[in-house]
């Protein structure tokens, strides 16, 4: 409630009495990423929030919030991909400068530990309207005469910006360019976005993987399904819909591979939401039936594709907009996480 100005309390640890005092992280967070092979780091970059950043405005370890608008610092994300050996993914501010691009690419190039490849993407779904971003990628498109059509306009300036990122990170990894997988996203939905963003000026001459988000169940509520509430009609859905994305997939990996690339997922897993009925959405996820489906859903990828797939994500609670975490909070019983 106080404290001396002339002689102010001093080092504060929030940790509990038992937890060593150098960890840098959690044992338990530890535990609960290891085992993965890559970590996307989207959501701690607070990509979506789209702000302006600078080098000199960015977090740093020291930054008290580490999540805010502004996301994790990368020292954080490195020494985490470190610790727990693990590839990390970075998705990049799209209102970054080449400084920070250059100065963060060098970070990751300098203490990432040996053996470990670095993902780099443009930003996130820089397509999907619900985010800023493609927007701001429009506009800029159109006012840079990319294109007149608006889709054509958004794809095209996201390929000219990720390139020019792509080419930033080539210069810092040029002597070990096999430490760095330069990202290319597109919808799952739509191959023939991922042509046209291929295609457009030298995109296919500085990129190393495509990826998509084959998300199944997406329609699970959709139009006459909307007020369905049997599990096992759900079920059947949501069985018959791995095979409906994963279709999908192949023709993006066809695009790809006809460039002489990987295909991959930086997203991927069930995709249920019904706004109105969250416990529906609950009992959905944590039924056992959905342990057999992601079985069948990984197991297909990998005799399909048989690369990457990035589930999205580890850990979040189940509430209107999806229930997207493996599992629901940390220290969860595993008979109630049939995903994880």
């Amino acid at each position: 409630s106080r404290t001396d100005v002339a002689d102010p309390v001093r080092q504060l640890d929030c940790r509990e009495k038992t937890a060593s005092a150098t960890a840098r992280f959690s044992p338990a967070f530890l535990a609960s990423v290891r085992g993965y092979k890559v970590l996307r780091f989207m959501d701690w970059q607070s990509t979506n929030a789209n702000v302006a950043v600078t080098w000199a405005t960015r977090p740093q370890l020291l930054t008290q919030n580490q999540a805010s608008k502004m996301g994790a610092s990368v020292e954080y994300m490195v020494a985490l991909a470190n610790e727990a050996g693990i590839d990390p993914w970075f998705t990049m501010p799209w209102n970054a400068d080449e400084d920070y691009q250059r100065r963060f690419a060098t970070y990751v190039r300098d203490n990432l530990a040996p053996g470990r490849k670095a993902y780099v993407e443009m930003s996130n779904e820089v397509w999907n309207w619900s985010f800023p971003v493609t927007t701001q990628a429009k506009n800029e498109g159109l006012s840079m005469g990319l294109a007149t059509n608006e889709a054509e306009a958004l794809l095209r300036r996201y390929a000219q910006k990720s390139t020019w990122m792509h080419k930033i990170w080539s210069q810092v990894f040029a002597s070990d360019m096999k430490r760095l997988v330069r990202v290319i996203a597109t919808q799952n939905a739509n191959p023939w976005a991922a042509e046209q963003v291929l295609k457009f000026e030298d995109t296919a001459q500085n990129f190393d993987a495509l990826a998509t988000a084959p998300y199944f169940g997406g329609g699970t509520f959709s139009g006459s399904r909307a007020a369905i509430t049997d599990l096992t009609n759900i079920f059947t859905f949501l069985d018959a819909d791995i095979d409906a994305v994963l279709a999908k997939a192949a023709q993006n990996k066809a695009v790809a591979t006809r460039y002489g690339k990987r295909y991959i997922a930086y997203e991927g897993g069930q995709h249920v939401v019904h706004a109105s009925n969250v416990e529906l959405v609950r009992s959905i996820n944590r039924d056992p039936r959905m342990y057999t489906l992601y079985q069948r859903y990984l197991a297909t990828w990998k005799a399909q594709i048989g690369d990457a797939m990035t589930l999205y994500n580890n850990t979040g609670p189940v509430s209107q907009w999806g229930a997207w975490g493996l599992r629901e909070y940390a220290g969860q019983p595993i008979a109630e996480t049939p995903k994880l």
